[in-house]
């Protein structure tokens, strides 16, 4: 894959963050087989977590960050009707490393107390990204922030060279503008779509969306370009 750099044309990765949408990665046993396959991970999450006593009784054994992320990944909100979901699964308990099935009173405290471990499951998630970034240097190399709208006095000219093609024979150097409802309204309608899926054009007052199909850089005149229609 070639080297980026700043002037690389963005690129999006299609579906690389669609983790609800992969039956496997919802299911708390695959997770839990994912993070036992990479140890020196998972210990970074379980160590910093693990208080010690030096009185009092024991606790039970068993891996509370690890039983955490199977209650974040079954998307229940509150702890109690997850718990009443999993308590008689004895077999989920025991993969996270617990011999008896706690009561939720348990639960609930031992999960009150990672919330004040929150930089370790952040510092879990940075190593899986820097994992993804090297194996793809696209990966974390864009930061898209999908904000407030906002109005520019900018807009893209008609700029077909001599040789490429003109799809069109708009000859104008400068495209229509959008007014601002218009392209608010075309957002609601692109943003009501699946995203999985080829979409017809969108026509609001008039105007009509089509496909950005190539990008590129012109280094001489120092401007992107874009190819549509």
């Amino acid at each position: 894959m070639k080297t980026l750099t700043r002037r690389s044309v963005p690129e999006t990765i299609d579906h690389a963050t669609s983790y609800s949408d992969d039956p496997a990665l919802a299911d708390p046993r695959t997770l839990i087989s994912m993070l036992r396959g990479m140890p020196r991970l998972l210990n970074s999450l379980i160590e910093p977590t693990v208080r010690s006593y030096e009185w009092g009784p024991a606790r039970m054994s068993g891996d509370w960050p690890l039983i955490y992320l199977v209650f974040v990944i079954s998307r229940i909100p509150d702890i109690e009707p997850w718990y009443q979901r999993v308590a008689t699964d004895r077999v989920l308990w025991q993969a996270c490393g617990f011999e008896h099935i706690p009561s939720y009173h348990t639960v609930y405290l031992r999960f009150r107390e990672l919330e004040a471990h929150a930089s370790a499951f952040e510092s879990c998630a940075a190593q899986l990204m820097q994992k993804a970034k090297a194996r793809d240097p696209r990966v974390g190399a864009w930061l898209h922030i999908d904000a407030s709208e906002a109005e520019t006095h900018a807009s893209p000219q008609h700029d077909c060279q001599p040789g490429e093609g003109c799809p069109t024979d708009l000859r104008a150097a400068r495209l229509h503008k959008a007014s601002v409802k218009t392209a608010a309204e075309t957002r609601r309608e692109i943003a009501k779509r699946p995203t999985d899926e080829e979409q017809e054009p969108i026509a609001v007052d008039g105007l009509r969306t089509t496909e950005v199909s190539a990008t590129e850089f012109d280094h001489r005149r120092n401007v992107f370009r874009f190819r549509s229609g």
